[in-house]
């Protein structure tokens, strides 16, 4: 949710003379491109508790449907980087993870 944000204030940011994203992305294209390697990157972390037979199936199949959604809103973000995009990113990414650990715990072995 930190590069949504950045990237949705990015004008804001730069004006108080703080640098949050990469001075050559101008069109956003690299920031939405490292969002959606983030949420790639969740797919193998939200993956460790069942291989690590801390969960079970239930918790594998509920987190892969939640990284799936996540990973559309990072793929939407990328095709048109635009302040609702944005939104919607950082909004789920707030969503995703009580989620997820909801899932966890619900369902730990």
């Amino acid at each position: 949710h930190f590069l949504a944000i950045a990237w949705m204030y990015r004008d804001e940011y730069r004006q108080a003379g703080f640098v949050m994203l990469r001075r050559d992305d101008q069109t956003g294209c690299a920031t939405a491109f490292d969002a959606l390697i983030c949420t790639l990157i969740l797919f193998m972390v939200t993956g460790a508790p069942f291989f690590a037979g801390l969960t079970g199936g239930f918790y594998l199949s509920g987190a892969l449907t939640l990284d799936c959604l996540f990973l559309f809103l990072g793929v939407l973000f990328l095709l048109e980087r635009d302040r609702p995009n944005a939104r919607r990113l950082f909004f789920g990414s707030i969503i995703y993870l009580p989620l997820v650990l909801a899932l966890m715990v619900l369902t730990r072995a």
